[in-house]
């Protein structure tokens, strides 16, 4: 959804720490059991290994399906929409997920596309980081420091992310829509 900025800080997640083990201790085979968003294709998707926690495999649909870590991650979930809520209002969850972003790695600078960007709101919490990764939006970017949590406008802006370091970003990112928001995605 379009907004006035292209990053703003929301604050730190209460919880941090307790997140930050639960990341950690995920292994390999989590970050490689879901393929679908790298099949759907799309240049993030494409370099980035993702863990679904709500998501909703039909754009077309208001379904939403609990995945995987959902239980574990909830409560994260929960601190971050109640961060979003100060700036977007009565929201609630369309999707979320974890990212990770290998050493070395980036995403190219591209156009998000899609029938969920033109009606959310995206915000990260960065969970696992290092000082040379950058969040790229137009002209301005950001290094994303462990625990704090961003909205994120890069509808019809040309954004990227650079992972220049030698450790793997990881962050979650969650997608909210107006809580009144009675029709699904075209």
């Amino acid at each position: 959804m379009k907004e006035n900025f292209s990053f703003k800080y929301l604050g730190q997640l209460p919880s941090f720490n307790e997140c930050l083990a639960l990341v950690q201790n995920l292994g390999e085979d989590d970050w490689l059991e879901y393929k679908d968003r790298r099949k759907r294709g799309g240049i993030a998707a494409e370099k980035s290994d993702t863990i679904p926690i709500t998501y909703n495999p039909n754009p077309s649909s208001k379904e939403i399906i609990n995945h995987g870590v959902f239980d574990e991650m909830s409560k994260y979930v929960s601190e971050v929409s109640n961060a979003a809520v100060g700036i977007f209002g009565d929201i609630s969850v369309r999707q979320s997920m974890l990212t990770r972003l290998r050493a070395g790695d980036e995403i190219k600078r591209h156009k998000d596309k899609g029938p969920i960007t033109a009606v959310s709101h995206r915000v990260h919490l960065s969970i696992i980081t290092n000082d040379l990764c950058m969040f790229s939006v137009g002209d301005e970017s950001i290094n994303m420091a462990p625990g704090s949590i961003w909205a994120i406008d890069n509808v019809d802006k040309y954004h990227s992310v650079s992972n220049c370091g030698k450790t793997d970003r990881i962050h979650l990112i969650i997608d909210f829509i107006k809580a009144t928001f009675d029709s699904a995605p075209s």
